[in-house]
């Protein structure tokens, strides 16, 4: 399926940053290359050389030199290679999603790694709705949705619900009233 029609105008215009290519280009060259462009700073410059993390069973995480030169640097905008290709093979794994044999013009399933839940859900929304465009949200409903939403300049109808989700009846008096 082409997902081209649920796209705002303006997720549509945005290109990639060059500067965010070059990064990108950067992580896959070889360790030799030296790259001028970025801005990226002389990891043996960083203050924190190792870290061994202990976790609530005991167990610890090491971070040699190399992996924390790596975790302080800048890397591709979707995140590291090796963890979005391992996240790709868990959702295979556990979920075996159609769209993965897709080709990416006929909406192959990807991902990125974002920062939080509240980044994810404002980057969807602002990928998705336009000015003027309905939203049916669950009332209540989670703040942090609202704050996003609202910048967006859409229609918020809300939609009544209780300890078991959306009220039925709520919805049907909402979509008996609808005029697209």
């Amino acid at each position: 399926m082409n997902y081209a029609r649920f796209i705002t105008a303006a997720s549509a215009a945005r290109n990639p940053s060059p500067i965010r290519t070059m990064t990108d280009i950067l992580s896959r060259g070889p360790k030799s290359m030296i790259s001028l462009a970025g801005g990226l700073p002389n990891p043996n410059m960083f203050p924190f050389k190792t870290a061994v993390i202990t976790v609530e069973n005991g167990k610890t995480i090491q971070f040699g030199e190399e992996m924390m030169k790596r975790a302080l640097q800048y890397s591709p905008s979707a995140g590291i290679p090796e963890l979005l290709s391992w996240l790709k093979q868990l959702q295979i794994k556990l979920h075996n999603p159609p769209t993965i044999h897709y080709p990416p013009s006929q909406g192959q399933m990807d991902l990125c790694v974002t920062s939080g839940s509240q980044q994810g859900l404002c980057k969807v929304f602002e990928m998705i709705i336009n000015p003027g465009d309905n939203v049916l949200l669950d009332e209540p409903a989670y703040a942090g949705t609202l704050q996003s939403l609202h910048p967006l300049g859409c229609n918020i109808i809300n939609v009544a619900s209780d300890e078991s989700g959306i009220v039925p009846d709520s919805l049907r008096d909402i979509l008996s009233r609808w005029k697209p």
